[in-house]
């Protein structure tokens, strides 16, 4: 695991603050802690009729448990991405590989990928968003996307979609299309950036076994398409 140093905290933290992020930010924040993650929170039932408990599982398939928990109020949804802020205490602990002093969750807007259909053409729009390609990576089973779009005059949403009306030709990547409905936004001179993370489901390279994900989006008014490439390969910095 890589020490990530509280500059990049800085730079992920700011993104939480966009409207494409719900915080639970409850815990404390004066022991200065130095991992910053992002991960999927896994949920454990109880047997006996009791509170469920949580951990965290990283893109890199290891897993946290909280054995110092800072954190109040956090209602934790199996399933739901998250960037975490946390000291290691110990390894190995309980059938996790890492036990963790935890400091803040902040939740990600965390989506399915959809099929784009002539039925709901109009409800998933065609605004322009551009990718970043900072926070922008393939992770196993998911797809994290630090996007870029003009502030509209109500709230955006955004998808990832399979484009059913005009199927991509067959290739060696999975093709899929960032799609923003943003009303409002044809002359916006102001810019809103946020983190989502796409659950793959199929589309995962594992399953399909392509080589990556290939995203198309619109990035200006004028329709001009920008292609994006993702494999693994590309995230082992």
């Amino acid at each position: 695991m890589m020490k990530t140093f509280k500059t990049t905290f800085t730079v992920l933290f700011a993104l939480v603050a966009t409207v494409l992020f719900q915080s639970c930010l409850d815990g404390e924040d004066s022991d200065n802690p130095d991992y910053v993650a992002i991960a999927t929170t896994r949920v454990v039932a109880s047997s006996n009729g009791g509170l469920s408990t949580y951990y965290f599982e990283l893109d890199n398939s290891k897993t946290l448990t909280p054995v110092i928990n800072k954190v109040t109020g956090y209602q934790a949804v199996e399933g739901q991405r998250v960037i975490l802020q946390y000291d290691i205490e110990s390894t190995a602990t309980a059938g996790f590989d890492y036990g963790i002093e935890l400091f803040n969750v902040s939740e990600i807007l965390t989506k399915d990928v959809e099929t784009l259909t002539t039925e709901n053409e109009d409800e998933i729009g065609y605004d322009p968003i551009t990718i970043v390609s900072d926070y922008s990576q393939l992770a196993v089973g998911y797809l994290n996307l630090q996007i870029n779009f003009p502030i509209g005059t109500s709230t955006a949403t955004v998808h990832l979609v399979e484009n059913a009306i005009t199927p991509p030709e067959d290739s060696e990547y999975t093709t899929l299309e960032l799609r923003l409905n943003n009303p409002g936004s044809e002359y916006s001179s102001s810019n809103s950036s946020g983190l989502v993370s796409f659950k793959l489901g199929d589309y995962d390279p594992n399953i399909t076994g392509k080589k990556g994900i290939k995203v198309i989006a619109k990035t200006t008014n004028e329709g001009e398409l920008k292609e994006y490439l993702f494999t693994y390969s590309s995230t082992d910095d």
